[in-house]
């Protein structure tokens, strides 16, 4: 479902173009703020945000057409693997609000190509560095590449499920070698994966096993630590 409704709304997502107004070359035009549908705004956006102690924050921004989003951050010169978030967003006016759980809330304003970041209030960040994220072609592997989540993971049904931070939806979990490493490690952390256990892992999306099915499963490469919660 998840590769489905990413790859439709990547190659559906394009903003309507704008009629194109004359001006004198004396008059300063602002940037174009559009009013789009929800569904006019799925697509992928990408760029590389400021870093106050990095390179570079790498970004890809994929929005869906339900009403939900796949967020991937990797620091340059820190690290080699992308943080990952998923989340639903809203539409309020000329902004847009991503929404991965209750404490995080991003905002970005709607431009005619792209979306610009703003701070914390809302409002557009002053120092001349670029915040924009621009529409581009998705990568190919978008769905399959390894990237840093936090959840929950928990046995149940003898299978084990993986829930993203944000997420209500519970991904059956690959029973492979690397979910026992997973597994063993949790047990010398006196964890009980039957009571659910919240960590922070490098995980990757897998096709289901049934290829009739739509959907996912969740490949779980390592788990990096335990964490008190999703907030």
């Amino acid at each position: 479902m998840l590769r489905k409704l990413l790859m439709a709304a990547l190659a559906a997502g394009c903003f309507a173009c704008n009629d194109g107004i004359e001006v004198t070359t004396d008059i300063t035009v602002p940037e174009t703020k559009i009013a789009v549908s929800l569904n006019e705004l799925a697509g992928y956006y990408t760029d590389t945000l400021p870093c106050a102690s990095c390179e570079g924050i790498l970004t890809g921004l994929s929005i869906l057409t339900d009403s939900t989003f796949f967020l991937t951050e990797q620091y340059l010169t820190e690290q080699s693997i992308p943080f990952g978030r998923m989340g639903t967003y809203r539409r309020e006016g000329d902004k847009l609000l991503l929404q991965a759980d209750a404490d995080s809330l991003l905002r970005f304003t709607i431009l005619e190509d792209r979306l610009v970041l703003l701070d914390k209030d809302g409002t557009e960040i002053l120092s001349g560095l670029d915040y924009s994220l621009k529409q581009a072609t998705p990568p190919a592997n978008l769905t399959s590449i390894p990237f840093i989540a936090r959840g929950l993971i928990k046995n149940e049904n003898k299978s084990t499920a993986f829930t993203l931070c944000g997420q209500q939806q519970a991904w059956t979990v690959v029973q492979d070698r690397m979910l026992k490493d997973a597994e063993r490690f949790l047990v010398k952390q006196k964890a009980k994966l039957e009571d659910g256990v919240f960590v922070q892992a490098i995980i990757e999306l897998a096709p289901l096993a049934d290829s009739s099915a739509t959907g996912y499963q969740v490949k779980i490469n390592k788990i990096n630590e335990l964490i008190e919660s999703c907030r």
